[in-house]
């Protein structure tokens, strides 16, 4: 399948890029309910192609957040595409948005399959499927949450994972709801 090849060929190169420190963030201020609304209507058709219900919650209090919008993206998709993939037909999938403190927590949960605590901390390692037999159900790069977890570090994040095999998942991001003071944008000098 070519879009299969083509989104393995870019996570590679991000993966490679992260690793190389050759990923600068770009921070602006973006819209949560409209970042949120558009990752959700990307990601329909491949719910309703499994008749998932798709659930969204937003904290009436987020409005904004601090953070480079393309890498939140890339968070969101992959948690939301996970998601959908390991929820049996006619499930649900949910995105609920919360202000916590100085963060806001981006929180993916499904009434999926589950993972076995043995296997969470394997989740995060690079080209990692748990499944990796002949007759493997579910494609995929082995990337994704390699991303998720990556990009997430670089905002200076943290994720979390709550898990129980047979009933499902919810994984966690939390961002500074500021740029951190660490951040410094790079100014392109060229005339």
């Amino acid at each position: 399948n070519g879009q299969h090849l083509l989104k393995l060929i870019n996570d590679i190169l991000d993966v490679a890029k992260i690793q190389s420190g050759r990923v600068d963030l770009n921070y602006t201020t973006v819209d949560v309910a409209k970042l949120c609304r558009s990752m959700l209507t990307l990601v329909d058709p491949l719910a309703q192609s499994k008749q998932i219900q798709i659930e969204f919650c937003l904290d009436g209090t987020v409005q904004f957040i601090e953070a480079d919008e393309k890498r939140l993206k890339q968070i969101l998709i992959n948690l939301l595409t996970n998601a959908i993939k390991f929820t049996h037909d006619q499930g649900r999938v949910g995105l609920d948005v919360q202000a916590k403190g100085d963060t806001i927590v981006f929180s993916v949960w499904d009434t999926g399959i589950g993972i076995a605590p043995d296997d969470i901390n394997k989740l995060f390692e690079p080209f990692v499927q748990l499944d990796n037999s002949i007759t493997r159900k579910y494609e995929g790069t082995g990337l994704g949450l390699t991303l998720v977890q990556q990009f997430t570090d670089m905002m200076k994040g943290t994720l979390s994972v709550e898990t129980e095999p047979d009933k499902g998942s919810q994984f966690m991001v939390a961002l500074p709801q500021t740029q951190p003071d660490s951040y410094h944008p790079v100014v392109d000098q060229a005339i």
